[in-house]
C-alpha cells in the first residue's frame, strides 16, 4: 500500500486547491469555469475523449466496459508523469501543442464527470481522483495495490438514463470504428463483449497512402492518404490562439486524411466522426476547429482554418488521382480506381454540408486542370478528352476498340478503359472531362447504317453481351419499339459478314419442310437466314449454359420475333416480298414462287402477286379468282373477267399430280387467298332523300328508323357493298332461273369467310357542308345482301328454290317442326353457312310459341301420339318459353290448365293442374308427365308441382262434377282412388261410380254390385241407381249399408225367357264336395254373434245344403231377364249359367262356362272368404278340394240331419235316381231367335252328335293378293318382255324406284298416276310418309294412295284424302301425318 502521494502530485495538488479557493472567493472569476464545466457534460463524449487521452500515452490496446452501474476504461499507455498530471488538473488551455486532438481546451477529460460526481485514476505507479466540486483539483487514493502495467479510470455512475447514454456511444464505436484510422497508436479496441481490430495491409497505389482493415461484427478495408505536414498560415494560426486564449500558442506543421471506401459514410471527422456530411465520394481527417458541443466544425466562412483545411483536401485527392492515374505498375483495373476521388458536381443539398463541398471541388478542380492527360483508355494509356470517347461495355466486349470506334464514333481516336463505369463515368461527365456513346446513339448508327452495315464480330459468341445490352430496351412500354429493334442491323446472317436488320432475316426451322430440293433451293436463293450457329445457341437451353448475359440475349431473340423458327409458309412470304417488291417482276420468278407455295401447301399472304388474264400482276387482296368448275368466263363481264382470273400458265410445266395440288391449293381460301366466285365491292354514293324516305329505307334494310336526324339537310351519303353494275346486267338476264340462282349462292357460301361478313353491313351517314353524321339505324344490310334475301335462290330439302325467309334451318329449336315446315336442304343448312342464311332470313327458330301450341293441340287429339315426335315439340315450347316474360308466361300456363296438352304416363292427355312430376308415395288417381318429356326445363318455369298428396287426389276427385259421365282417362283415375281408399273417399265426397260411369251423389244410389255380368244386363234407369263395387276386388262395403245402399246380387232375380235343354248329364262330383266343405266350415259362436251376422251365416248353411240338394241341367241354349222386386231390369240376354230353384242351369263344357259359373254361384253369398274358396274349387278334383280344405280351412263335424239344409225344398226323383227338372215358368217378352242351321243340325241329330267327330270344312285356295291382283282385277297383264303390268289400249303399269311404289303411263308414254301401297284402313289409322302426303297433284297425273287390307285393295286419291281432312273426316297426326277416320 502506498501511504504518501509523490512530492510532484503534493505541489499540484496544492497549487489546484489554491486556484480553486480564489474563484470560490470571486464567484465573477470562477463564473466562466463552471459555464464551461457544463458545457463538457455530456456521457456522448466520455468514451471518445478517453481514447484521445490513451493515444495520447500512446497505447495500443483499450478495454471500456460498464458493469453494476461502474464504468471502467483500462489501456496499456504510458504512466502518468508530472506534466501529465499537471495538464489533467489544468481546465481551459491543455500542453497539447496540436490542433489534432479532441479536447484541446483541456476540457476533454473532465466530461467523465457527466457520468458521477468521483472519478478514481490509478496507473502502476500512483491512485487518486478528483470531485466534481473541485474538479482539478486531486486528492489520494491510498491503494493496496497499484495496476500491472495498466491505466484504470473508475467512475461510479449515479443515473440510469446516463449508463444508457454511454451504452448507445459504446455500440455506435462498435458498428462505426472508423476514428481508429486517426490514432497512431491503438490497435484493438475492447467494448463490452465486442473487440475491434485495426490492421494495417499494407501501402497503397501511391505514396503516403496504406490500406487498413478494421473487424467489428463485421469487416472494412480502407484506402488512407496521409498528406504531408504543413505549417499553418498566419490567420489559422491568429484563430487557433484566439480559441485557446494564448497569444504565445505556438502549433506544429499539421497534416491531413483521405479515406476511400465505397462500404462507409462518409463524414468530416476531427479524430472522431462529426454531423459534417459533404457530397464527396470520401472522407476526410484533420485538425478542424469545432463547435463548442463538437457535433460539427465552424463555418468555414468565418473560420479562416477550415477553409485552409479544406482546400488542403481537395489538392490532396487531385493529386492523390492524378498520381494514381500516371502509375503505369498497376493493372488496367487498379488505375481505374483512382476516378474514385472525383467529386460529383451535382448540387444535392445546402448549409455546412454544401459550404465544405464547394470548397474541397473546387480546390480539386484548380488542380486537376494542370493535367489534361486525365483518361485512361481501353489501351491503359492516358487521353485527352478531343480523342478519347466512353462506350457501353457491352459494345467494347463485343467489338474490338477499333471496331467499335468504327462503327459508333468514327471522329474519336480511344475507347475509355471499360473499368471506369458507374459513379466515375457519372462524375467524369459531369465535369465533363468525357463524351459517351448512348444507347440513342447507337441505335441511330444501327438503323441509318444502310450503306455500310457493322461487321459481324469473331467469335460470333462475343454479340451475346451486346444483344444483353439492348434487351432492356425492348422491354420498353412505347408505341412501335419493337418494330423499331427489328430494323437494327444486329442480326449475325449464314454466309454474309455483315449484321442485318431482323425484318430482314429468318431462322429456320419449325414444321418439316414438304418441298423438294429443287424448291428449296430455289426459295434460300431469295431470303437471308440467321446463322445456324447463332440461332442455335439462342434456342437450345443445353446444360451448362450458364450467365445473365446470355439469358438477356435469348430474352432479346424472342423480342425480335426470331425465336419462332419459320417453315416454308414464311420464306415463301420473304421471296414474295423480294421479287414482288420491285418495279418489274421477273414472270417466270413470280410464276413458280406461287407453285411452290401450292406443292409445298402453305399460305400466302395479302401482299402477295397473281399474274392475271390481261398480263398483269395484282394484290392477291384485290379479291383475285380462279377458273373452278365453274365457268367464269361465260358468268362475269370480259372486263372484270380479264382484272379479276388469275393466268391459266401457272399450270404449265406441272406433272398430273402437281396439277392436282395446285388445284387443291387455289380452292383453300385460307392458303391462297383466291376466291371462286366475285365478292362485292365497297361503294360510297352521296343522294337525296326525305327523312321520312331515309327511315323507310333503314326498315327495308333491317335496321329501324333513326329516331332523329341531327341536321337539317336532305343529303345522306351510304355505304355499301354491292357487285359492280357489270356483274348485276350479266346476270339480269339469267335472274329467273332458280338452278343458276342456287348455283350463285352456293359459291358464296363455299368462299364465306371473314371477309364477306366484313361486307354485309351498310352504313348511312347525314352530310352537312363540311361535316357528316352518323344515324342510330342498327344494322343495315347491304345491297347485294338484300337484293339475294329476295331472289329464290335457297333450295329446300326436295330441291325447289324458294325464297331464304320462307325456309326453317334445322336447329335445336325448330327440331319439332322438321317434316312439317319447309326446311333448307341439307347441302345449304351446314353450321359453316349459318351466318350467311341467317343474314339471309331463313328462319333458325320458330316465329312463336302459336305455332307449337297449334301443332300440339293437333297432336293431343291422338290416343297415342309418336312420343319423339312429342318431346321434340315441347323441347321446342321450352327454348320459346325461355325467351317469354312474365305476362307471357302466365298466358302460356293459362292455356295448358285450360287445354289437356300435356301428356302421361298413363298414355292420355291432362291439364297443367292435374300433373305432377313424380309419385313415390304411390298416391292413387295420379298422372304424371311422361318419363320422356319429364326432364325438361318448361315444367319447373310452369311451376308443376313435384309430387302429390292424397288430398289432393281426393281435391281432384270432388272437382268432379255430380251426375256427368267420366271419360275414361278419369274414370281410370276415380277408379284407382277409389280402390286406395273407399270409405275415405265416400266420406270426403259423398258419391260413387255408378254402373254407367257416371259420378254421383250417394242420395241417387239404391243398390250396389260387384259383377260386370248384372251390371250388363240391366237398364240404364237401374244401372243409374247401382254403385259399381267392382273396382274394390272384395273390399268391406259396410259403408253402403251403413247409407241404406243393399247389394243388388241379392234382390235381383233371374227369370227364365228360353230353354232348350240338352240330355242331362250326372252331376259334377266337386259341386257336392265343394257343398259339404262350406257345410263343415267353422263359423265364430253363435252366442257372441250380432244379429245380422247370425242371418248372413245362415244364409251360407242354406245356400250349401241347396248346392247339396241342386240337380245339374245342361241346356243348349238359355235367356234369362233380370228382375229387381218384381220389376223386369233388363233386357232378355243370353247365359251360360243360372241357378234357379233347386236346379243349375248350365250351357256347354266346363272350360266355356267356368267364369259364368264361378260369378252365379259367388253371387249367392256376400262374404269374401266364401266367395273364394268358391271360386278355387269350381271344376276341381275332390281330392283336390279335400287337400285344400285341410290345408287352408277350418272345417267341422256337422251332424247328419243337419246335411240337408233348411229352405231347400225336395224335388221328384225316379226310380234310378234321375233327376226330372221342373219346367221353370218362361216369360218371354219378344220373338226367340230362330237357331242357324248349325243348332238346329244339332238338335235334330242328338244321338249323333258324340258318335261322329266335327268335320273340318274345307277352304278354298286364298287369292292372289296386293296390287299386282288388283292390277289384274283391272285387266292388266304381266309383260315379262316389258316388266311391267299392260292393258289393251297401251296403258301399262310398272314399278317405281321411289318415292312412289307403281307409275301408270298412257299410251303415249305420258305419266298418268303415281301409287302409294299402304296396309290397313283409314277406320283404324294408317300412317303415309311426309314426303308423299306434302306432294302437290297437279293436272296431268293423280296421286293416288292404295290400301290393302286382306284381300281388299281401296283406291283414294290424295286430293280426296285432303279434302277429307279439310272437312274433318279424317284425322291427319303431324308427326308422320297418320290419317283416321274422326270418330264422332
Amino acid at each position: 500500500m502506498i501511504v504518501h502521494p509523490p512530492e510532484y502530485f503534493t505541489k499540484i495538488q496544492s497549487e489546484a486547491r489554491q486556484r480553486w479557493d480564489q474563484l470560490e472567493a470571486d464567484p465573477v472569476l470562477a463564473g466562466p469555469w463552471h459555464q464551461l464545466f457544463r458545457q463538457v457534460q455530456s456521457p456522448r463524449h466520455v468514451l471518445s475523449e478517453l481514447l484521445q487521452n490513451a493515444d495520447d500515452a500512446k497505447a495500443s490496446w483499450i478495454r471500456a466496459t460498464i458493469s453494476n452501474n461502474v464504468f471502467e476504461f483500462v489501456h496499456d499507455g504510458e504512466d502518468f508523469d508530472p506534466d501529465a498530471l499537471q495538464s489533467l488538473c489544468q481546465f481551459g488551455l491543455s500542453n497539447k501543442r496540436h490542433l489534432h486532438t479532441i479536447g484541446f481546451r483541456g476540457v476533454g477529460f473532465k466530461s467523465v464527470f457527466s457520468l458521477g460526481p468521483q472519478v478514481t485514476i490509478t496507473t502502476p505507479t500512483i491512485s487518486f481522483g478528483f470531485h466534481k466540486k473541485r474538479f482539478t483539483e486531486p486528492f489520494w487514493v491510498d491503494s493496496a495495490s497499484l495496476s500491472r502495467g495498466e491505466t484504470v479510470i473508475t467512475v461510479a455512475i449515479d443515473d440510469v438514463p446516463k449508463a444508457k447514454a454511454l451504452k448507445a456511444e459504446f455500440q455506435h464505436w462498435v458498428r462505426s470504428p472508423i476514428p481508429l484510422l486517426f490514432f497512431n497508436h491503438i490497435r484493438k479496441l475492447e467494448i463490452q463483449q465486442d473487440v475491434i481490430y485495426k490492421e494495417v495491409l499494407g501501402v497503397g497505389p501511391i505514396g503516403n497512402t496504406e490500406h487498413i482493415r478494421l473487424t467489428s461484427r463485421k469487416t472494412i478495408e480502407v484506402l488512407v492518404i496521409h498528406s504531408e505536414a504543413e505549417p499553418f498560415p498566419a490567420t489559422a494560426l491568429e484563430e487557433v490562439r484566439d480559441e485557446r486564449g494564448s497569444t504565445e500558442l505556438d502549433l506544429p506543421p499539421a497534416a491531413v486524411q483521405i479515406v476511400l471506401s465505397n462500404d462507409i459514410e462518409h463524414h468530416l471527422y476531427t479524430v472522431l466522426p462529426t454531423d459534417v456530411k459533404p457530397y464527396l465520394p470520401f472522407s476526410f481527417n484533420g485538425p478542424f476547429i469545432q463547435d463548442p458541443a463538437r457535433k460539427e466544425i465552424k463555418h468555414p466562412a468565418t473560420s479562416p482554418t477550415n477553409q485552409w483545411l479544406l482546400r488542403r483536401i481537395g489538392e490532396l485527392g487531385a493529386a492523390a488521382m492524378c498520381a494514381w492515374l500516371e502509375n503505369a505498375d498497376l493493372s488496367l483495373h487498379e488505375r481505374a480506381r483512382a476516378y474514385d476521388f472525383l467529386p460529383s458536381l451535382s448540387t444535392e443539398g445546402g448549409g455546412l454540408n454544401q459550404a465544405c463541398t464547394e470548397i474541397v471541388t473546387e480546390a480539386f478542380r484548380k488542380n486537376i486542370g494542370k493535367k489534361p492527360n486525365i483518361l485512361l483508355a481501353q489501351d491503359n494509356t492516358l487521353s485527352t478528352k478531343e480523342n478519347t470517347v466512353a462506350m457501353p461495355e457491352a459494345i467494347t466486349k463485343t467489338w474490338s476498340p477499333e471496331q467499335a470506334l468504327t462503327i459508333f464514333a468514327p471522329q474519336k481516336k480511344k475507347v475509355l478503359a471499360q473499368n471506369v463505369a458507374g459513379k466515375s463515368l457519372e462524375s467524369l461527365k459531369s465535369w465533363g472531362f468525357v463524351d459517351e456513346v448512348e444507347l440513342k446513339g447507337i441505335i441511330e448508327k444501327l438503323f441509318t447504317s444502310n450503306r455500310s452495315k457493322p461487321v459481324c464480330p469473331v467469335p460470333i459468341e462475343r454479340l451475346v453481351h451486346f444483344w444483353a445490352y439492348l434487351q432492356p430496351v425492348s422491354s420498353v412500354d412505347y408505341p412501335d419499339v419493337k418494330k423499331l429493334l427489328r430494323e437494327l442491323s444486329i442480326v449475325p446472317v449464314a454466309g454474309k459478314k455483315e449484321l442485318l436488320p431482323a425484318s430482314q432475316v429468318m431462322v429456320l426451322g419449325g414444321t418439316a419442310w414438304n418441298v423438294s430440293e429443287e424448291n428449296k433451293e430455289f426459295l434460300l436463293s431469295l431470303v437471308n437466314v440467321v446463322d445456324p450457329s447463332w440461332s442455335g445457341m439462342m434456342l437450345n437451353q443445353e446444360e451448362g449454359d450458364s450467365g445473365r448475359a446470355l439469358e438477356l440475349a435469348r430474352e432479346f431473340f424472342v423480342k425480335l420475333n426470331l425465336h419462332q423458327r419459320v417453315g416454308v409458309e414464311q420464306v415463301v412470304a420473304a421471296a414474295a416480298k423480294k421479287i414482288f417488291s420491285g418495279q418489274t417482276i421477273p414472270r417466270e420468278m413470280g410464276l413458280k414462287l406461287a407453285q411452290v407455295a401450292a406443292m409445298s401447301d402453305v399460305r400466302i399472304q395479302d401482299d402477295f402477286k397473281f399474274l392475271c388474264q390481261d398480263g398483269r400482276w395484282r394484290q392477291v387482296n384485290a379479291d383475285l379468282l380462279f377458273q373452278g368448275n365453274d365457268d367464269l368466263e361465260a358468268i362475269l363481264p370480259p372486263d372484270v373477267f380479264q382484272s379479276k382470273v388469275i393466268s391459266n400458265h401457272y399450270e404449265d410445266g406441272l406433272s398430273f399430280e402437281d396439277k392436282k395440288k395446285w388445284s387443291l391449293w387455289v380452292k383453300e381460301f385460307e392458303k391462297s387467298k383466291l376466291l371462286r366466285f366475285p365478292m362485292p365491292v365497297s361503294t360510297d354514293t352521296s343522294f337525296g332523300r326525305s327523312h321520312a324516305d331515309i327511315s323507310a329505307l333503314c326498315i327495308e334494310r333491317g335496321g329501324r328508323a333513326p329516331s332523329q336526324f341531327p341536321l337539317k339537310s336532305q343529303n345522306f351519303r351510304i355505304v355499301d357493298y354491292d357487285w359492280e353494275e357489270s356483274i348485276w346486267l350479266e346476270w339480269q338476264d339469267m335472274a329467273d332461273d332458280p338452278e343458276f340462282l342456287k348455283d350463285v349462292l352456293l359459291a358464296i357460301l363455299n368462299n364465306w369467310s371473314d371477309i364477306w361478313e366484313k361486307r354485309t353491313e351498310a352504313k348511312i351517314n347525314q352530310e352537312g357542308h363540311s361535316y357528316y353524321r352518323s344515324l342510330d339505324h342498327g344494322q343495315l344490310r347491304a345491297a347485294w345482301l338484300q337484293k339475294l334475301r329476295n331472289l329464290p335462290c335457297l333450295p329446300d330439302r326436295f330441291g325447289r328454290c324458294h325464297i331464304p325467309v320462307q325456309l326453317y334451318r334445322r336447329t335445336a329449336d325448330t327440331d319439332a317442326l322438321y317434316n312439317v315446315e319447309e326446311f333448307v336442304h341439307p347441302d345449304f343448312d351446314k353450321p359453316q353457312y349459318s351466318k350467311l342464311l341467317d343474314l339471309l332470313g331463313a328462319r333458325n327458330q320458330p316465329t312463336g310459341v302459336e305455332p307449337l301450341l297449334a301443332r300440339l293441340k293437333d297432336l293431343s287429339k291422338a290416343k297415342a301420339p309418336p312420343i319423339t315426335h312429342l318431346v321434340d315439340l315441347y323441347r321446342a315450347i321450352d327454348r320459346v318459353l325461355l325467351r317469354m316474360d312474365v305476362r307471357e308466361t302466365f298466358k302460356l300456363k293459362g292455356i295448358f290448365n285450360s287445354s289437356p296438352l300435356i301428356y302421361t304416363d298413363a298414355h292420355d292427355w291432362e291439364k297443367l293442374v292435374n300433373v305432377f312430376r313424380e309419385n313415390p308415395e304411390d298416391i292413387p288417381g295420379v298422372r304424371l308427365i311422361h318419363p320422356e318429356a319429364l326432364n325438361l326445363a318448361m315444367w319447373d318455369r310452369m311451376e308443376v308441382p313435384r309430387r302429390p298428396t292424397f288430398e289432393m287426389a281426393l281435391s281432384w276427385l270432388k272437382s268432379k262434377p255430380l251426375g256427368e259421365m267420366l271419360s275414361k282417362a278419369d274414370r281410370e283415375r276415380a277408379v284407382q282412388i277409389l280402390r286406395r281408399a273407399p270409405r275415405q273417399v265416400w266420406d270426403a265426397c259423398h258419391a260413387w261410380l255408378d254402373a254407367t260411369g257416371r259420378w254421383v251423389k250417394k242420395e241417387d244410389l239404391q243398390w250396389y254390385t260387384s259383377s260386370g255380368q248384372i251390371v250388363s244386363i240391366l237398364f240404364s234407369n237401374f244401372k243409374r241407381r247401382t254403385a259399381d263395387v267392382s273396382i274394390l276386388d272384395g273390399d268391406s262395403c259396410e259403408f253402403f249399408l251403413d247409407a241404406g245402399i243393399v247389394c243388388l246380387d241379392h234382390f235381383i232375380e233371374h227369370r227364365l225367357n228360353d230353354l232348350n235343354y240338352a240330355p242331362a248329364t250326372a252331376k259334377p262330383p266337386w259341386l257336392v264336395k265343394l257343398a259339404d266343405i262350406l257345410l263343415c266350415l267353422r263359423r265364430e259362436n253363435g252366442n257372441e254373434l250380432y244379429e245380422t251376422q247370425q242371418t248372413l251365416y245362415e244364409s251360407e248353411r242354406n245356400f250349401a245344403g241347396r248346392l247339396k240338394q241342386v240337380t245339374w241341367q245342361p241346356v243348349r241354349q238359355l235367356k234369362i231377364i233380370p228382375y229387381v222386386k218384381g220389376e223386369q231390369a233388363g233386357t232378355p240376354v243370353n247365359s251360360k249359367v243360372i241357378l234357379q230353384d233347386n236346379y243349375l242351369y248350365v250351357q256347354g263344357s266346363p272350360p266355356a262356362h267356368h267364369r259364368e259359373l264361378v260369378e252365379e254361384l259367388c253371387r249367392q253369398c256376400q262374404r269374401s272368404e266364401i266367395r273364394k274358396i268358391i271360386a278355387d274349387c269350381v271344376d276341381r278334383d275332390p281330392a283336390w278340394i279335400d287337400a285344400y280344405a285341410e290345408e287352408n280351412l277350418e272345417l267341422v263335424e256337422v251332424a247328419p240331419e243337419d246335411s240337408n239344409a233348411e229352405g231347400v225344398q225336395g224335388k221328384e226323383t225316379g226310380a234310378k235316381g234321375d233327376v226330372t227338372p221342373a219346367q221353370p215358368t218362361a216369360i218371354i217378352d219378344i220373338p226367340p231367335q230362330q237357331p242357324n242351321d248349325e243348332e238346329q243340325n244339332d238338335q235334330d241329330n242328338e244321338d249323333e252328335e258324340c258318335k261322329q267327330p266335327q268335320q273340318i270344312p274345307k277352304r278354298d285356295h286364298p287369292q292372289k293378293k296386293g296390287f299386282e291382283s288388283f292390277l289384274q282385277s283391272q285387266g292388266f297383264t304381266w309383260s315379262p318382255q316389258h316388266e311391267h303390268f299392260q292393258a289393251d289400249d297401251g296403258t301399262f303399269v310398272r314399278k317405281a324406284d321411289g318415292p312412289f311404289h307403281w307409275l301408270e303411263y298412257n299410251a303415249s308414254g305420258e305419266r298418268v298416276k303415281s301409287y302409294w301401297i299402304g296396309h290397313g284402313a283409314i277406320e283404324k289409322g294408317i300412317e303415309i310418309q311426309a314426303d308423299i302426303w306434302n306432294q302437290v297433284p297437279d293436272d296431268h297425273q293423280t296421286i293416288c294412295i292404295a290400301l290393302i287390307i286382306d284381300q281388299k285393295v281401296n283406291i283414294y286419291t290424295l286430293s280426296q284424302l285432303k279434302e277429307m281432312a279439310k272437312k274433318e273426316q279424317i284425322e291427319v297426326y303431324p308427326a308422320r301425318f297418320t290419317i283416321r277416320v274422326r270418330m264422332a
